[in-house]
């Protein structure tokens, strides 16, 4: 396991005499994403779209170490280039206007087990796979009080294999509140509701696995699921 500690420390210049200190460099990482049409857009070349992007973040010990910065997926725009230490790192893939159907690592499958051990040199690139568009989804609750200064959201959580849970956050209106997501990826998903998101670990799957009940959402390829969530969880 992880037994290591991390402790505020002040070095001062001269605090470091007859300390040879052995420096590794970073390891870039280069993160490669295709994105095809599917539906109504399939009739259009995929080179001709220019809406859409995945990318991947390296996540370790619950902080996010290093993500890409946010771009459009036009064609001319050069990969993104992960920058870490080598070490133990979780992949979280995020798409916007579309989903990822594949990521591997090497021969590494990232929707199976997105945990990654950095070598100090010539790691693999990440190879994410996608579809532009997605499927939309819709849930409504009603609620008795509204705390103004929390903010609800609802977690579908895949039950196939995929990026991960995806958080759909919503807005209220005469008592009832109103979630709507959209680009994913069709398939079951168990819908949670949330009042806050205080101590909302979704993408911890110890979390996951503590949850009990849930509404089962099925959703078709570009297709649009609409359901009625009684009750948040907590």
């Amino acid at each position: 396991g992880d037994n290591s500690v991390e402790l505020p420390l002040t070095v001062g210049e001269n605090d470091i005499d007859g300390i040879n200190l052995a420096l590794m460099p970073p390891v870039e990482i280069q993160v490669h994403s295709s994105l095809t049409n599917s539906g109504a857009d399939a009739r259009q070349r995929d080179d001709e779209r220019t809406d859409g992007w995945c990318a991947a973040s390296l996540v370790a010990r619950g902080r996010v170490v290093d993500r890409p910065p946010r771009r459009t997926a036009a064609r001319g725009i050069e990969e993104p280039v992960l920058t870490v230490a080598p070490g133990s790192y979780e992949v979280r893939i995020e798409c916007f206007d579309g989903y990822a159907r594949s990521a591997t690592w090497g021969t590494q499958d990232l929707f199976a087990n997105p945990t990654i051990m950095v070598p100090p040199a010539a790691p693999p690139p990440i190879e994410i796979a996608a579809t532009r568009g997605g499927a939309e989804f819709t849930a409504n609750l009603k609620v008795r009080e509204s705390n103004s200064a929390e903010t609800p959201f609802v977690v579908l959580v895949p039950q196939f294999p995929s990026s991960g849970p995806v958080a759909v956050f919503g807005r209220e209106q005469n008592g009832e509140w109103q979630f709507e997501g959209t680009g994913l990826a069709p398939g079951s998903y168990l819908a949670h509701a949330f009042s806050s998101r205080d101590d909302v670990e979704y993408r911890n799957p110890a979390f996951l696995k503590s949850l009990q009940g849930g509404v089962t959402v099925q959703i078709a390829d570009q297709g649009a699921a609409t359901v009625v969530l009684q009750e948040f969880v907590r």
